[in-house]
Formats: structure tokens, sequence, C-alpha cells
């Protein structure tokens, strides 16, 4: 068909719908795509916030961490220095401890070596006693040959030279080496002490007995279990007090001058160190010679 052939009516509908439909497919296409440029830059903008928000907060995580870091190491450093402090404080008091008792043992060293009576019978002594030890359990019949053990040395050599000294001129082995002694027997045990034995037993032997002075040597501990005895109580220490049972603490020291009646010390340091942390009040007691 012609273009010709085809009705003036067709042509001018034709035509209109040309013209009609032309803008509205450039307007969709423009539409089409202003929205997907728009998406696009939205999408983008919010890629690009998302991750500077998370670039912050990473950022602020590591600030963070490295505060944290950074008190945890100043804290170490406190602590260092103050372990540092405190065994700078412990060395210097062993140290001054030490330095003491040297010092003491030494001017006794002295005093001993200026005395040549008393060392020829310190060394005379051994040949007599020389089954001796403090430590060890005697049985009734055993005392007896140690006892004339003693005797022996204190008539024969110990006891004149020792006369020399004191300048007595009667000795008394009566007095002197007394047959009152009595030997208290203890059985070992694994579910028992034997101190908290051995001072019960002392106990029940001296209820009925009108004592005047227990003295007791190095064993503070004992002085407890001794409480219910209505005698007088006097400790010795020969060594360091701090370092024995039952005055380690300031409170079982002030316990020991509470119950005793005398507490001697064989020196001036041992004298020192049991009234380490005490009260003034405690260093002028009478009861401490």
């Amino acid at each position: 068909m012609r273009l010709q052939d085809i009705p003036m009516q067709r042509k001018l509908v034709g035509s209109f719908l040309l013209v009609g439909c032309v803008p509205a497919v450039l307007l969709a296409l423009v539409g089409l795509l202003t929205a997907g440029t728009s998406l696009t830059t939205q999408t983008f903008q919010q890629l690009t916030g998302l991750r500077e928000q998370k670039q912050q907060q990473l950022e602020n995580y590591f600030t963070q961490q490295q505060s944290d870091l950074a008190v945890l190491g100043k804290t170490v450093e406190s602590f260092q220095k103050a372990a540092e402090s405190k065994l700078a404080a412990i060395r210097d008091a062993k140290e001054a401890t030490l330095m003491d008792y040297l010092s003491f043992s030494r001017a006794q060293l002295l005093d001993f070596a200026q005395r040549p009576k008393l060392i020829d019978a310190m060394e005379s002594l051994p040949v007599y006693l020389r089954n001796y030890r403090y430590d060890r359990e005697v049985s009734v019949d055993q005392l007896e040959p140690i006892r004339n053990e003693l005797r022996l040395c204190w008539e024969e050599d110990f006891g004149k030279r020792y006369q020399e000294i004191t300048g007595e001129n009667d000795l008394d082995l009566k007095e002197k080496f007394s047959d009152n002694y009595v030997n208290i027997e203890l059985k070992k045990s694994f579910l028992k002490s034997q101190t908290r034995d051995y001072v019960n037993k002392f106990v029940e032997l001296h209820k009925n007995q009108n004592t005047d002075i227990i003295e007791i040597h190095n064993r503070p501990n004992y002085i407890e279990f001794l409480n219910s005895l209505n005698t007088k109580k006097v400790l010795y220490f020969h060594n360091d007090p701090i370092s024995m049972i039952g005055s380690k603490t300031p409170l079982e020291r002030k316990e020991l001058i509470r119950n005793c009646a005398k507490i001697i010390f064989n020196s001036e340091w041992s004298k020192k160190q049991f009234l380490k942390k005490l009260d003034k009040f405690y260093h002028k007691s009478e009861k401490l010679e």
C-alpha cells in the first residue's frame, strides 16, 4: 500500500500518535537513566559513609587498646618499683641485723679470747662429756653413768679451774648435782605432738610441788601451756626470738611479757630482735634483762 492510498484521517491519527509517543519514550528513557544514576550515587554515598564509620571505629579501637597498653605498662612499672623498694628495704634490714649479729659475735669472741682459764676449761670439757647431747632422750638406767661422768669432770679438772675462776673453796656436789632430777620419757607418735605431750607431763609432775621458779630455755611456745601452774616463769633466749615458735609476732611477744616474771637474753642483739615492732612502753619493762 502506498502512502497516497492511505486516507487522510488515518494519516492524521498516526501522526498524532507518533508525536505523542516519541516524547513519552524519551521521557521514560531519561527517567530511567536518571533513576539509575541516582540509585548508583545513593548506594555509593551509603557505602562511603559505612566505610568511614568502620574506619573511625577501628581507629577508636586501636586508640583505646594503645591507651590500655600504656596504662598497663605504667602499672607494671609502678609494681616493679614498689617490689624493688620493698626488696631493698628487706635487704637493708637483713644486712643491718646480720651486721649487728656479727658485731656482737665478734665482741664475744674477742672477750672469750682474753680469758685463758675459760678457754682451757672449755677445751677439757668435751673429754669428760663425750657422750653428752642436749637433745638426747635419756632413760633412768642411762642417767646414773652420765651423772657420775659429770661428777668426775667436776672433781678432777673442771671443778678445780672453776674454783680458780670463781674463788669458791667448798664445792657442794649435792647442791650442784641434785638427785632430784626426773626424766620425762616420751613415746614417738605421728598422731600426737611431742611438745604438747612433754609439757602436759611436766605440768602433772609439778601440780603438787611448791616450785618457786620454772626456767624455760629457747622454748617460748611452752609458756602458754604452763599458765595453769601458779609459779613464776623465767624465759631465756639464747638465739633470735623472731625465728622461734611462740615469739615470732609482736602479739606473741607481748603475751610473753605479760605471762613471764622475767625474760633474760644472752645478748643485746637478741633483746633488740625481741623488741622489734613493739611500742616504746615495752622497751622500758623491768621484766626484760
